[in-house]
């Protein structure tokens, strides 16, 4: 997870430490995109060609591909399953061809409330993702849906955003960050 800078709106403005998280999530995850596209845009001007946009693909949690902010650093669980808690609001980048829009699927392990399960709202782009969530094991859970179709050409990269309708402390130490959900792969696949 990128280094938090220290947000010019404060608690002594009037916002809660929630808004002001959440938009410092938001705001960190529009630079890191607009860094990539930046970057992306001027490795087009020079000879080497970038790859085609996949129309698959699977994000680990454990891997550079997982690029976005709100996350934990990697835990494991039982049988060494990897994951990262996300908080209230959680970004991640992806590089995929959505022209014609796709499935999406994403493996949880963990969940601190039930409610943040049930309120979970997901995006690609500002659109919403609609999709169904299921308990698949003790502490294991999925999401699948559907994408709409997003114009891909004009955009290097896509901004899948999660948000919970709350968080709350991991632990009960002073300094134990609020989680909400943890997620193990993201998963994107074209519509069969």
């Amino acid at each position: 997870m990128a280094q938090k800078q220290n947000s010019p709106i404060s608690a002594k403005s009037g916002f809660s430490k929630a808004a002001i998280d959440y938009v410092d999530t938001l705001l960190e995850a529009q630079a890191e995109l607009f860094s990539a596209t930046t970057a992306l845009r001027d490795q087009r001007a020079t000879r080497f060609a970038l790859p085609a946009k996949p129309s698959s693909s699977s994000y680990d949690v454990e891997f550079d591909s997982f690029r976005g902010f709100g996350w934990s650093d990697v835990a494991y669980g039982r049988a060494h399953t990897p994951y990262r808690w996300m908080g209230r609001v959680a970004t991640l980048m992806v590089y995929n061809q959505l022209s014609a829009g796709g499935r999406l699927q994403i493996d949880g392990f963990k969940v601190k409330r039930r409610r943040f399960l049930k309120g979970l709202t997901i995006w690609m782009d500002d659109y919403p993702v609609t999709g169904t969530v299921k308990r698949t094991g003790l502490s294991s859970w999925q999401f699948t849906g559907d994408i709409p179709a997003l114009d891909s050409d004009k955009t290097a990269f896509h901004l899948l955003r999660f948000e919970s309708p709350g968080h709350a402390k991991l632990s009960s130490g002073e300094e134990s960050p609020h989680v909400s959900l943890g997620v193990s792969r993201i998963k994107i696949e074209p519509h069969q």
